[in-house]
């Protein structure tokens, strides 16, 4: 199902106004289509943060210390529901397994994931 700006720029809103951040944590939003000469969200817009890529640099200099050139994370992306005619009626599940920023001071343990 395609979304179109509109509806993403409210989804994405709704998901920014819900997010539930580590003590100290804050985030920003700005969100363009390439066609488009105004934003469709723009959150935070005048906050001045640590570019992304920066703060990728540190995080995967500390991961290949840390871990090792030769760690692979896992994405596990799983349903129980079926795919009909390319449209998923039901749930997915996406367990993220490599984000070295995350902790469980601040991250709670996720559920267990449903069997494939």
């Amino acid at each position: 199902m395609a979304v179109g700006p509109r509806a993403l720029g409210v989804l994405v809103g709704l998901l920014i106004a819900t997010a539930t951040l580590a003590d100290g944590g804050f985030s920003g939003c700005a969100l363009q289509m390439a066609d488009a000469s105004e934003p469709i969200v723009l959150e935070d817009g005048t906050a001045r943060f640590v570019p992304a890529s920066v703060t990728k640099l540190i995080v995967t200099i500390a991961a290949l210390e840390r871990l090792g050139p030769e760690h692979r994370v896992i994405t596990e992306a799983r349903t129980d529901a079926a795919l009909e005619q390319g449209v998923l009626s039901g749930d997915l599940v996406i367990r993220g397994g490599g984000d070295p920023t995350w902790s469980r001071r601040y991250v709670p343990a996720p559920e267990p994931l449903p069997p494939a």
